[in-house]
């Protein structure tokens, strides 16, 4: 699965993941982090590490079969 979109606001976080198999591809996945559930260095290194995808060009890292 890799981030497609993220929404960041005050109390909580929603992340959008994808299947990056694509024969498998369904409806994403969301998922809703609440600063509330989470120590403040996870939320602030979650905070930092989506600041940081929003910076990067999309890309999906696969597992080449040998």
């Amino acid at each position: 699965m890799y981030l497609t979109h993220a929404w960041p606001a005050f109390a909580w976080m929603t992340l959008r993941f994808q299947n990056a198999d694509p024969s498998e591809r369904q409806r994403p996945l969301e998922l809703v982090v609440w600063k509330a559930g989470v120590p403040q260095a996870s939320w602030r290194a979650l905070r930092v590490h989506i600041a940081g995808q929003a910076a990067r060009p999309v890309r999906i890292l696969r597992k080449e079969s040998l």
